[in-house]
Formats: C-alpha cells, structure tokens, sequence
C-alpha cells in the first residue's frame, strides 16, 4: 500500500463522502493512494481526521467500507457527461452548412489600424435588385 493507506494515523474505514466532483479529465492524484490521477474526485470526511481528502472510487470505496454507493455516484457523473457530450454534439449537427459557411472573417483597415469583424450574410436580410427582402425566413 502506498500513500496514506501505509500510515496508521490516518483512518482507513468509517469515511462519509461529501460530494463528487468531475474535473473533465484526469488532472488530480488521489490523496489517500497518493498514485493515481482521477477524473472524478471523491470528497470525504472522517470525524477523527481534520481535513477532507479528494480520493478516486477505488480509494472511496475502501474507505466508505461499500463497494456499491461510490461506484452509482461515479457513474452518474459519467453519465451525466456523456449526455452533455451527445446533447452539444445533437446542437452542433443541426446548424446549417450553408450558415456556417456563410460566416467569414474580414480584414478592414482604419488609418493604419487593422480590425477583424464576423460578417454572417446567411442571418441578415438583404435588398436585392427587385426590392424582395432575402434572407432567412424570420
């Protein structure tokens, strides 16, 4: 064992998780193995020890003495991600191609001074030659 688990003044059962967190990838090592990174951190509280640890399921899991509950609250945040990710994702694929085409980047200069504007012709109405308004529909 490595990290606090080889340490006798750090209870290793009887922790309550206070809360989960995800950080979006895996950016912090485990405070009680003091090996892994995690994506999903778990917050837990013991009342004889004086801090709070963010530890990864496994760790949580042993320190909560349930082998159940932890690994729910992780795959409720992975869900919960995943959804997010499909959602964003089911947004992005139904703009159109020819709007996003329509978006350009233009270089204008003023006395010396070079300004970059976003024209998007597909979303504003323009008079043509006839006086019909074009555009998309409002």
């Amino acid at each position: 064992m490595a990290g606090k688990w080889s340490s006798q003044s750090v209870p290793h059962k009887g922790w309550t998780c206070t809360s989960v967190d995800d950080l979006g990838a895996p950016d912090e090592v485990c405070q009680m193995c003091e090996t892994q990174d995690t994506r999903y951190v778990h917050h837990m509280e013991h009342p004889d020890y004086p801090e709070s640890l963010a530890v990864r399921c496994i760790c949580a899991e042993q320190m909560e003495n349930d082998y159940d509950r932890p690994c729910r609250r992780e795959k409720a945040l992975r869900n919960a991600a995943q959804r997010k990710r499909r959602w964003l994702r089911e947004i992005y694929s139904k703009v159109p191609a020819s709007a996003a085409d329509a978006v350009t980047t233009n270089q204008h200069s003023n006395q010396g001074d070079s300004q970059s504007h976003l024209s998007n012709r597909a979303f504003t109405k323009q008079s043509r030659t006839d006086g019909v308004q074009s555009g998309l529909p409002m």
